[in-house]
């Protein structure tokens, strides 16, 4: 009698777990440079008919494309026509997302999500965050105040671009070119 409550347990827990879908995608976060052509995998597992599947591809909750599986049709939005396709085969769980010449513009978070008939319980979303790197450009530095022994000055420094946004180190030097210490009323101050 015991084992057949244990299989009957064991048969529930394996059907519960049947029917549930799940979209995943392998890593949180991907680093590619401005320019390049990228691919953003998507893997979907349901046990629904994937034949009848609708996929979407958001950046930021700004829908990017819909791909309509019973129809084999994909949607673009008007700011990504040209620059996105989708590389999908339902039969293998793939849905990935292709992005040319990526921009600043692009270092958001993507979302994949996917609606399957007859599979509505699990995980139907998947995000990752793209960070585009770009080399800072020439730092515009300044000075502000009167440049005498004394007084209070602002340096300022920043670059036009560069992402993930540039960081400055600031050091003092004497007249040899030897680094010294700050002087303590020193405070340091990040500008985005």
């Amino acid at each position: 009698m015991d084992w057949r409550i244990s299989a009957f347990t064991l048969l529930c827990l394996v059907l519960s777990g049947v029917g549930a879908i799940t979209v995943s995608m392998p890593k949180a976060e991907y680093e590619y440079a401005r320019g390049d052509n990228i691919t953003l995998p998507c893997t979907i597992q349901t046990s629904g008919d994937p034949k009848g599947g609708v996929i979407s591809w958001y950046a930021e909750e700004i829908l990017i494309l819909t791909h309509y599986a019973y129809a084999t049709r994909t949607d673009i939005t008007q700011p990504y026509e040209g620059r996105v396709s989708i590389d999908i085969d339902l039969s293998k769980g793939q849905a990935n997302l292709k992005l040319s010449s990526i921009t600043l513009a692009d270092n958001t978070v993507f979302e994949c999500q996917a609606q399957i008939p007859g599979d509505d319980e699990g995980k139907r979303v998947a995000r990752t965050r793209l960070v585009v790197l770009v080399a800072p450009s020439t730092p515009i530095c300044n000075v502000q105040g009167k440049q005498e022994y004394g007084q209070n000055i602002n340096l300022t420094c920043r670059s036009e671009e560069g992402s993930p946004p540039p960081t400055y180190k600031w050091e003092t030097r004497d007249v040899r070119n030897l680094p010294r210490m700050q002087d303590p009323r020193t405070t340091t101050s990040k500008y985005q």
